[in-house]
């Protein structure tokens, strides 16, 4: 969380009192019983001050706040500390958090503080309805992203804004003030990533006769032993199916993969999706491949790296468990910085990259087609 100017103001005259008064950050840690770098860490402003540390260490110094406080210029009242803020930038706005050890910036052009605000004010609209809200304040905000700003890229949304604005304690009612939001987030963002691709892609199924969900567990054990597959494998591990209801069928056909970044475990999806494609059923795996580097400006360019070339094959090895190893029937990642499979390429599964633009698109069109071939159509 950035860290408000007129409290860098307090920490530093608190630096300089330490100085002046020839203690070392490390006699100061030793004195408080403090485990190593608190004091640095403190001073430097790498950690939003706990208001106690912030008073045992005046104390120490034998300097009461309004001291401290007496020598401060501050500035204009500065907002609360906020995990991610807004501000204009000429006609785009700079949406502004802390990302590792940097202060880091993201630039979304030709748009407003004021929308991001309405971006802001529908989370937490939403967060006070239910007990599930958190899941579903989650994916109306990503879908109200998504209009607010059409042109920006999906799985940025996902990454740099939706989980700052969700473990933003502000952002939430003062009864769940001792929610550890960061653990929250691991929980509900997968459960909302599910839902949100559910929830876009079930009308444009719809029309072909195809159903895609997430089952409660007594009828996804039922679809999943009507298809005798070798592997056994967990319900909860079935994301999301995919149940063909044309001529009054209800099989299914296809189990969609979903997964945030390829940092999270895909073992036990590989050895599902082996058993799934050994049968002729149809296997994709879906992500917003999610991976950027700490700098001030970070650009989340994923994980599946470059495509094949000829002279000198420089492919992720996550790349060739698609494009090489198969396995999965396809992969379709919601960031545009990903690099799709070129048309010239041969490849045992193809790698697409997608945006929320389209009830037609690849995965709709390949889905079609799968639920075809499997039923001889």
């Amino acid at each position: 969380m950035p860290i408000n100017p007129n409290i860098k103001k307090i920490l530093l005259e608190i630096k300089n009192v330490r100085i002046k008064n020839g203690i070392t950050p490390e006699e100061l840690e030793s004195n408080l019983f403090l485990g190593k770098g608190w004091i640095s860490a403190l001073e430097e402003g790498e950690i939003n001050p706990p208001f106690d540390l912030m008073l045992s260490v005046i104390d120490f110094l034998n300097v009461d706040l309004k001291t401290i406080i007496s020598k401060i210029k501050f500035d204009d009242a500065q907002s609360l500390n906020r995990l991610i803020t807004a501000q204009q930038d000429g006609n785009n706005i700079k949406c502004l958090f802390r990302y590792g050890k940097s202060e880091a910036e993201y630039i979304i052009k030709n748009s407003s503080v004021e929308i991001f605000d309405e971006l802001l004010s529908a989370f937490r609209r939403k967060i006070n309805e239910s007990k599930t809200a958190k899941t579903n304040a989650v994916i109306d905000t990503f879908f109200k992203a998504i209009e607010l700003f059409p042109h920006i890229n999906p799985s940025d949304i996902w990454y740099f804004i939706i989980p700052r604005i969700f473990q933003d304690a502000y952002n939430h009612p003062v009864t769940d003030i001792n929610t550890d939001f960061g653990q929250s987030w691991k929980r509900t963002g997968g459960w909302a990533l599910e839902k949100i691709f559910v929830e876009y892609y079930k009308i444009g199924l719809a029309k072909h006769n195809i159903l895609i969900d997430i089952f409660q567990e007594k009828n996804k054990t039922d679809l999943l032993d009507k298809m005798r597959l070798s592997y056994k494998v967990q319900p909860n591990k079935a994301d999301v199916l995919l149940v063909n209801t044309k001529n009054g069928k209800y099989d299914c056909f296809g189990v969609v993969h979903i997964k945030a970044s390829f940092a999270e475990r895909r073992s036990s999806d590989q050895s599902f999706s082996t058993a799934l494609m050994q049968k002729q059923f149809f296997s994709p795996f879906m992500t917003m491949d999610c991976k950027a580097t700490p700098s001030k400006h970070p650009i989340n360019k994923g994980e599946l790296g470059d495509v094949y070339d000829a002279a000198k094959d420089k492919r992720s090895n996550k790349r060739k468990e698609f494009e090489e190893e198969g396995y999965f029937s396809a992969c379709f990642s919601f960031n545009l910085n990903t690099k799709p499979t070129p048309h010239s390429q041969k490849a045992t599964a193809r790698i697409f990259a997608m945006k929320f633009s389209s009830l037609n698109d690849e995965f709709i069109r390949m889905t079609v087609r799968e639920r075809d071939r499997f039923y001889g159509e």
